[in-house]
């Protein structure tokens, strides 16, 4: 897994700050020496804790928005505030808002589109956001069952 990166300024960019994920930090230590006119291993940075334990959040996830067998929401193009896995209007107190990926991933409110963001530039996920979303409560348990309420947030 890769969990270290490099902050460099890439010249192939017109010299515009980027950032090069690596394994462990021997193989990033190498390419920075060999590519890098100025390399110092002040350079070398981690990826965050907290940014890993999200990963294993994800990797967990299994629910998707679109499994739906008529389609998203139900197949259905109601206007307003409605499930977006069913369609129907959904009353805010029986429902919640859900963090959807663009591969139809259904993850936990909590994990931030910085962190998203930053586990896809790195290469440890292919997905991007795509906002959070509103779902309802029963569809919810549906699609996660017992463990829906790891992805409530109060």
């Amino acid at each position: 897994m890769k969990t270290v990166f490099i902050n460099f300024l890439n010249k192939e960019k017109n010299f515009q700050p980027d950032k090069k994920y690596f394994f462990g930090p021997a193989e990033a230590a190498e390419w920075g020496r060999k590519n890098l006119e100025h390399y110092s291993p002040d350079m070398m940075h981690w990826i965050p804790v907290k940014t890993l334990q999200a990963l294993k959040i994800i990797q967990g996830c299994t629910a998707n928005i679109w499994s739906h067998p008529k389609g998203p929401r139900g197949g259905k193009e109601e206007p307003g505030e409605v499930c977006e896995y069913c369609g129907k209007h959904t009353p805010d107190d029986k429902s919640n808002y859900f963090h959807i990926l663009t591969s139809g991933l259904i993850i936990p409110v909590s994990i931030s589109e910085e962190t998203i963001k930053e586990l896809s530039e790195a290469g440890l996920i292919n997905d991007d956001s795509q906002g959070c979303f509103k779902i309802g409560y029963t569809c919810a348990k549906k699609l996660l069952g017992h463990r829906v309420k790891e992805f409530l947030v109060y």
